[in-house]
Parts: structure tokens; sequence; C-alpha cells
């Protein structure tokens, strides 16, 4: 929602196309992933609320692109998860530039 929110809003101030579209999404959750791309549904993901499924309809619009990296490479790690200082540093410096 809030990369969504981000579009809209750099969109409304910068002009149209101002952005790449579609946002490209990294996750580190495979299952997750296959579940995005394919709209199948079985007994063990009957319980995800309809709510949810608003993330599948931004990929078919191809307002969003759900990509899979390793989790040892995802950088915005570092803001969510306990890690070692290495990773820390090593990821620190990659936002950093």
């Amino acid at each position: 929602q809030g990369t969504v929110f981000a579009q809209q809003l750099v969109d409304e101030i910068m002009g149209p196309g101002f952005i790449e579209k579609p946002a490209r999404l990294y996750g580190d959750n495979e299952g997750c992933i296959y579940m995005i791309r394919n709209c199948k549904t079985g007994q063990r993901t009957k319980h995800i609320d309809i709510r949810h499924h608003w993330i599948r309809e931004l990929q078919q619009a191809q307002e969003i692109d759900v990509v899979y990296k390793e989790t040892e490479k995802m950088t915005a790690d570092i803001l969510t998860k306990n890690t070692s200082i290495e990773t820390f540093h090593k990821h620190a410096s990659a936002m950093r530039g």
C-alpha cells in the first residue's frame, strides 16, 4: 500500500510518467510470490482474507512487480530485523551508495 501511495503522490507532484512502472518490490518468501503471480487457492490458502488479495490485482495491472531476492541480500532487513554487526555494516554501506 505504501508503494502505491508513493507512486500516486509522485505522479501528482511531478506528473505522470516520472516514475518507472511497474514498481519493483523484493521479497524473500517464494510461497508468497507464487501466490501473487498464480491466482490459485487450496486447502492451505483458503484462510487468507479476500482483502489481502489486492496485491494480486496490482501485479496483474502491472502496477507492481514482486521479485524474489535472497534473504542475505535484502538490504532493508537491517531496518526491520536483528542482524549481525557485519551484516548491518554491509547493508548500511549499500544504502549509502
